[in-house]
């Protein structure tokens, strides 16, 4: 864990100043939020992570990229007991990802439409 948060770290540190990286500084920050998100007991630093990414993400209008910091967001909210407020964020995850046509709705059973 250790060389993973070094290597997510560098990357942030190196695109933190050059708005060409700007969707790796997204990238960055929403792993540094998964990483977190992996440990027991760090919710605050996944919302921490997870908050900077998307407001990023939403400032420079990089729609699809909000989803992943958005889930984030909602599962650490849902650990924290605020289980509307996650199910909230996570639902706008979906549409973002709807927003940027990259949600495949399923057809229902036996071939109906």
């Amino acid at each position: 864990r250790a060389h993973q948060r070094t290597a997510i770290e560098r990357s942030l540190a190196l695109s933190r100043d050059d708005p060409d990286l700007l969707g790796l500084q997204v990238l960055s920050l929403n792993n540094l939020s998964d990483l977190y998100l992996s440990e027991s007991g760090q919710e605050q630093r996944v919302l921490d992570y997870a908050r900077r990414a998307e407001e990023l993400a939403r400032t420079h209008g990089l729609d699809l990229q909000r989803a992943a910091p958005l889930t984030n967001i909602g599962l650490a909210q849902a650990r924290l007991g605020q289980v509307d407020e996650g199910i909230a964020n996570m639902r706008e995850a979906v549409r973002a990802l709807a927003g940027a046509g990259l949600l495949i709705r399923r057809r229902k059973a036996y071939g109906a439409r």
